[in-house]
């Protein structure tokens, strides 16, 4: 991944933890041998990915900037294409083999019934990132064109795709027709999975690789769209950073979730250390009227008796009254000295704190008080640009 590349998957991160629901995280699976057969079953292409010792491999090394990324040592480092035509006496004939643009893989392929046009689309872990999204090969392995999502789409459409934390999701079926590539894009939408997504065609020239350029009254419904789901962003983005800012108090919303979010927060606030290898449980009660209120109480007692956690714990409650007494409760069946090394903090406010503070001072843990009203200021190495 590029450095402006994996800028770009850090905002989509970011995105995702704010809250803004077109980043999504996703999971790739290793890399595949991949065959595809034409529509006339004249001709197949088969895809050998570069070998590489695993995703995980890749993305860190990817991170760190090594060459070629998660490579496997003495194997080949490069994916490769073969394009076969049936022959007179039905067997496969080779007619080209050659390495391919793609770092580790194409995602997909498309040929035409002969075999005369090969056609890749976008690069394993990263679609819809680069500029060999879409790349075309005649019927010698000569690349004709390779194309970025910005070769035959405006800057804001590209910006409003649909992501998620690795790739952009912009395409639908494509297909060879009479000479001509028809690439289906999707219309910029939020919604990465929406069930009445829809599609916009482009025409490419095979032989030259040269773009028609979309029009029509869809075409500028979907320019439209584009500019309605930036706007959004833009205002979702500047959200975030205003509560990034902003002194950090307890939430708004009584709801576990908001909750969560608080706890998340203040603990990276109050950290001290390296955020990258900073990390903190969170559990949050609910109120007794809930019901699941049950398990919701057996996790806490989970943490605290069993030593369910190492480390850091941030505890708070819908309910601060129940969390304090089921604290204190806790604290007589703690044994002494048995959370030795982990850092508790509890959010109550201070006419609480004190019979909290002394109910859990034998365990042996760092206990510390974290009071919602009480406003923390940002970190200056956390402030948004």
């Amino acid at each position: 991944m590029t450095a402006p590349r994996f800028l770009l998957a850090v905002v989509a991160a970011v995105l995702v933890a704010c809250g803004w629901s077109s980043a999504w995280a996703d999971t790739w699976l290793p890399a595949t041998v991949k065959t595809y057969v034409s529509s006339s079953g004249e001709a197949r292409f088969t895809v050998t990915p570069r070998p590489i010792r695993g995703p995980l491999a890749y993305f860190e090394d990817r991170v760190e900037g090594v060459e070629p990324a998660g490579q496997v040592p003495d194997r080949a480092q490069e994916a490769r294409g073969k394009l076969e035509r049936l022959g007179p006496s039905g067997q496969w004939e080779l007619v080209w083999e050659r390495p391919l643009v793609n770092d580790v893989s194409p995602v997909s392929a498309l040929m035409s019934n002969s075999g005369e046009y090969v056609v890749t689309f976008d690069n394993w872990h990263s679609t819809g990132w680069g500029d060999d999204v879409v790349v075309i090969y005649n019927d010698q392995g000569e690349m004709v064109r390779s194309m970025a999502l910005t070769d035959f789409l405006p800057q804001p459409y590209f910006e409003a795709l649909p992501r998620s934390v690795s790739s952009i999701w912009w395409s639908g079926d494509h297909r060879i027709e009479s000479g001509r590539l028809v690439l289906q894009v999707v219309v910029p939408t939020d919604a990465l999975s929406d069930p009445e997504r829809t599609y916009l065609e482009i025409n490419v020239d095979l032989p030259t690789g040269r773009v028609q350029p979309p029009e029509g009254i869809a075409w500028e419904g979907a320019l439209r769209t584009a500019d309605i789901v930036n706007a959004a962003r833009a205002d979702a983005e500047a959200t975030w950073k205003a509560e990034r800012i902003a002194p950090l108090v307890g939430p708004i919303e009584n709801t576990e979730r908001a909750w969560h979010f608080y706890l998340r927060e203040a603990f990276y606030r109050l950290y001290e250390g390296d955020e990258e290898f900073a990390s903190a449980a969170t559990q949050v009660l609910r109120p007794p009227t809930a019901e699941d209120y049950a398990p919701m109480l057996r996790y806490l007692r989970e943490a605290l008796l069993e030593r369910r956690y190492d480390g850091t714990i941030m505890i708070g409650s819908m309910s601060e009254p129940n969390l304090s007494a089921v604290l204190i409760g806790l604290g007589a069946e703690i044994p002494p000295g048995s959370l030795t090394g982990n850092t508790l903090y509890i959010a109550v406010q201070d006419p609480a704190w004190p019979a909290v503070r002394d109910a859990l001072s034998g365990s042996g843990a760092d206990v510390r008080q974290l009071d919602p009203t009480e406003p923390i200021p940002q970190r200056p190495d956390r402030m948004p640009d």
